[in-house]
């Protein structure tokens, strides 16, 4: 069974009985065994738990994917009135609503290598060629440019949008936790993970409903026509 600490790990309640039977059985070669026969070794003791046992000091840490999820995400957006029959290439200066990152965290920032490890393990569950470790979206206003048309016979109005679809989710890094001397059980920590694909520039005309155009113009008309 696992508890999670304040610190976010995640113990197996096994241990708390694996130390008070190492430590009887540190006593007992300490102080003289019964007849029967040798106290058992610390490395017996932790087999017997069913704990995974590991040297300590020599243990190499593996990490894992836990889960891997995609949405759709606007980071820039603005919006105007177009009136009947308005049909021209339009550019519009859009506010940025948030910024998306190539991040990897374990209680703080990973190593690249070991994100960009993460990220590539991502990329393989969803299917998508998601950005490298410490990149991120533009954290200023950006010009959208897009071809506008009206043909709703009455004003309209328009959302432009700059967008990426992201992928997102836990993962895990074992280590090993020391018993006695060189004799450890492996343990597992748990993070986050999370980036994004190239970016999808549009419009989308309140009024016009979401059939037919993807994930992230959808997420655009549900914010810009509310």
């Amino acid at each position: 069974m696992l508890y999670r600490t304040h610190s976010g790990e995640y113990v197996d309640m096994n241990l708390t009985r694996l130390a008070s039977v190492t430590a009887l059985a540190l006593a007992g070669s300490l102080l003289g065994a019964p007849a029967a026969g040798a106290a058992p070794t610390t490395s017996a003791v932790v087999a017997a738990s069913g704990a995974q046992y590991c040297q300590y000091g020599a243990y190499t840490k593996k990490s894992r994917l836990v889960s891997a999820h995609q949405a759709a995400s606007v980071t820039h957006l603005a919006t105007f009135t177009a009136p009947p029959g308005y049909s021209q290439t339009t550019t519009k200066e859009a506010s940025k609503r948030t910024v998306l990152r190539g991040s990897v965290k374990l209680n703080a920032q990973v190593s690249a290598t070991l994100g960009n490890k993460i990220i590539s393990k991502g990329e393989a569950k969803l299917g998508l060629a998601l950005a490298a470790a410490g990149s991120h979206t533009k954290v200023r206003k950006i010009t959208v440019k897009d071809k506008v048309t009206n043909n709703s016979g009455k004003n309209a109005t328009i959302v432009m949008f700059r967008g990426n679809k992201r992928g997102y989710g836990k993962w895990k890094r074992s280590y090993c936790s020391q018993v006695s001397g060189s004799v450890g059980v492996v343990k597992w920590q748990y993070g986050r993970w999370g980036s994004y694909v190239s970016r999808d520039d549009g419009h989308v005309r309140c009024g016009a409903g979401t059939a037919n155009i993807n994930a992230v113009a959808k997420k655009a008309y549900k914010i810009g026509c509310a």
